[in-house]
């Protein structure tokens, strides 16, 4: 993970527990997860109606806010592009960007669409050891 001044530890993230019924159970505390991918500027906080790139002077009572992940230029050049992130994908994806906090927006993004990235990004993942069989699956990119 990103080295920042929050760094929260596996005991601040998740809480196993045994129920009145003997039962393991499990949560993920996926406040303090968004506020490190937000601290670590991995995702950002837009408006889902409107699109997290576009910012009216007149508030709207329809307003949503939505956090995303930012792929600009992942699956072709000069295109501002993210991808929403829900609530409950919070935890899936923050348990891939403590794997792997440099590629895992780039992962994620490219599973969601079934899309590989544009090819420029592709030959700098090769040439990085960072491409996979898992890319290698994901639909091909046109551009």
């Amino acid at each position: 993970m990103t080295e920042t001044p929050y760094n929260p530890t596996d005991s601040e993230l998740y809480c196993d527990w045994i129920d009145h019924k003997g039962e393991p159970q499990h949560a993920d505390f996926t406040e303090i997860m968004l506020a490190k991918l937000l601290i670590d500027d991995v995702l950002f906080v837009g408006d889902f109606n409107t699109g997290p790139f576009f910012v009216s002077d007149k508030p709207s009572p329809e307003s949503t806010a939505c956090v995303w992940i930012n792929c600009n230029d992942l699956f072709s050049w000069g295109c501002a592009d993210c991808e929403p992130l829900s609530a409950q994908e919070i935890p899936a994806f923050f348990k891939e960007y403590k794997k792997d906090p440099r590629n895992a927006s780039t992962r994620w993004c490219c599973r969601k669409r079934n899309l590989q990235p544009q090819r420029p990004i592709i030959e700098q993942m090769k040439k990085d050891g960072e491409w996979d069989e898992e890319f290698e699956n994901i639909g091909k990119n046109a551009e």
